[in-house]
């Protein structure tokens, strides 16, 4: 049964354009699925925590290979 794509539309797209970015670097697109995840749920714990700040540094970032105009495919882009 084919999907009705004005239900599905926006989140297809997105999905193609997300493989279109990251296609030949799926090693990127697993490291910032976790790092999304990851910052997420630290930052969460530390700042409600009670700690007013939050250093993170990652000593694998850079717009090396990034395909956007706005590195939002880097993991600096992604930490921020």
């Amino acid at each position: 049964m084919p999907l009705d794509p004005l239900i599905i539309g926006p989140s297809v797209r997105g999905q193609q354009q997300m493989e279109a970015i990251y296609a030949g670097r799926e090693q990127t697109a697993a490291k910032h699925f976790i790092l999304r995840k990851y910052l997420q749920s630290l930052a969460f714990k530390v700042l409600l925590g009670g700690y007013p700040t939050l250093t993170y540094v990652d000593g694998f970032s850079g717009p090396w290979e990034a395909r956007t105009t706005d590195y939002s495919d880097t993991s600096f882009m992604i930490a921020i």
